[in-house]
C-alpha cells in the first residue's frame, strides 16, 4: 500500500519506481482526453506499473482507476526535491508533467528544456 501525495502539479503516487498521475497520455489511443480522478490526498492504494507502458493501476477497496505514469524515477523526484532549488525543482517537474504529452522530441526549444534537465538532475545527484 502507498499513499496518494499532492505537490504543485496535483496528485501522484509511486509506482514501479515511476510517478505516477490522473493524467492522459495523447499517444496513447487508449486514455481518455480528459480526466478526473475520485482519489483524494492521504488516500491509501495499490499501484501497479504495467510493463512496457505509461499505464498504472491505481486502486482502493472500491475504486479503481488508470493513470499515466511520467518518464521520472522516484529516486529522481526525491533527489531533485532535496537538493535543488524551488524553482530548479519545479523545471525538472514541468518538463516530466509535459514529457510523455510532447508532440515533437525533435523539436529544439523541447531538445534545450531537455539539456537544461539533464544538468539539473546531475546537479540533484551530486549533492
Amino acid at each position: 500500500m502507498t499513499k496518494i501525495k499532492k505537490d504543485r502539479f496535483g496528485l501522484y503516487v509511486t509506482c514501479g519506481g515511476y510517478i505516477a498521475r490522473p493524467t492522459p497520455c495523447r499517444w496513447d489511443r487508449h486514455f481518455p482526453t480528459v480526466m478526473n480522478t475520485s482519489f483524494k490526498e492521504g488516500d491509501e492504494v495499490k499501484a501497479h506499473h504495467t510493463g512496457g507502458s505509461t499505464r498504472a493501476t491505481i486502486k482502493s477497496e472500491t475504486l479503481k482507476e488508470t493513470w499515466a505514469t511520467q518518464s521520472i524515477m522516484n529516486s529522481t523526484y526525491v533527489k531533485c526535491k532535496k537538493n535543488l532549488s524551488p524553482e530548479e525543482f519545479d523545471i525538472v517537474l514541468e518538463y516530466y508533467s509535459d514529457y510523455t504529452n510532447q508532440p515533437n522530441y525533435h523539436d529544439s526549444s523541447f531538445l534545450a528544456q531537455s539539456d537544461l534537465v539533464k544538468q539539473l538532475v546531475e546537479k540533484a545527484n551530486v549533492r
